[in-house]
C-alpha cells in the first residue's frame, strides 16, 4: 500500500489563492487534472512523489478531505473492510477504475484505489 494523494480543502478560496499558497509559498508544482473533473473546483499539485489535490468549494460549502491509498487489490480491500464491519461508499464520480471510500472510527476519510495510477 502506498499513498496516492492527499485531498485538502480551501473553502471560499479562488484558484489564484490556492496557486499562491500551494504553488508559490510551498513551491509545489501544479499539474493538470483529468478533463473528466473539469467541472470540479480542484487544483492538483505535486512535490516529488506526493500529490495534493486542493478543492476550493464555494463559501459555506463543506466537502470531505481525504487521503487516497493505492492497493494491489481494490476488491479484496473492499471485502476486508466490510468483513470488519466498516461501511464502504462507492465513489460517486466514475473514473474508469474501481475505487471506494471508507471512514475510520473517528471520521477520517480514505479513498482506496488501485496501484499504478498516475
Amino acid at each position: 500500500m502506498t499513498t496516492h494523494h492527499i485531498y485538502l480543502l480551501a473553502p471560499g478560496a479562488s484558484p489564484d489563492d490556492v496557486r499562491r499558497f500551494y504553488g508559490q509559498a510551498l513551491g509545489l508544482t501544479e499539474y493538470p487534472k483529468p478533463s473528466s473533473l473539469a467541472h470540479i473546483s480542484v487544483l492538483w499539485f505535486e512535490a516529488g512523489p506526493i500529490k495534493f489535490h486542493v478543492g476550493y468549494p464555494e463559501e459555506g460549502i463543506v466537502g470531505d478531505g481525504h487521503t487516497a491509498l493505492a492497493v494491489a487489490d481494490v476488491e479484496a480491500a473492499r471485502e476486508q473492510m466490510k468483513a470488519l464491519g466498516y461501511a464502504v461508499d462507492d465513489a460517486a464520480i466514475p473514473m474508469g477504475y474501481p475505487r471506494f471510500y471508507v471512514r475510520d472510527p473517528w471520521g477520517n476519510q480514505f479513498e482506496i484505489l488501485p496501484e499504478g495510477l498516475p
